[in-house]
C-alpha cells in the first residue's frame, strides 16, 4: 500500500460522502485540504463516516486500524487536520497478518 493509495481512497471517499448530504462540490481537493476543524470541509458526522470507511479500507488492505491511539485522538495535532496528515497516520500503522500470506524467515 503507498501513500498515493491512501490519499486517493480519501479524496473518493471525502467527495461521496459530503455527494450523499448534498454538500457543495469541493473543487481542486488535495492532500492540502482540511478536513475537520476551523475551515473543515466534514461536519463531525461526515468525520465519523469516513472514518468508518477508512477502518474497512486498512482491515481490507492488511493495516491495523487503531482509533483511540494518541496521535488520533490528540487536539493540537490531530492527524483528521488533513488528508496529507490522515495518509500520514494510515502509514504509520501496524500491519496485519493477511490471511494466505507467508511469513517471512
Amino acid at each position: 500500500m503507498d501513500r498515493n493509495n491512501i490519499v486517493n481512497f480519501l479524496i473518493s471517499t471525502v467527495t461521496d460522502i459530503r455527494a450523499q448530504t448534498n454538500a457543495p462540490e469541493l473543487l481542486n481537493m488535495s492532500e492540502d485540504t482540511t478536513l475537520f476543524g476551523r475551515d473543515g470541509v466534514l461536519s463531525s458526522l461526515m468525520l465519523v463516516e469516513l472514518m468508518l470507511a477508512l477502518e474497512d479500507f486498512c482491515n481490507a488492505n492488511g493495516i491495523k486500524f487503531v482509533w483511540t491511539s494518541d496521535s488520533a485522538m490528540s487536539q493540537r495535532q490531530s492527524v483528521y487536520r488533513s488528508v496529507a496528515s490522515l495518509a500520514d497516520f494510515v502509514l504509520s500503522l501496524p500491519r496485519t497478518e493477511m490471511p494466505g500470506s507467508v511469513k517471512e524467515s
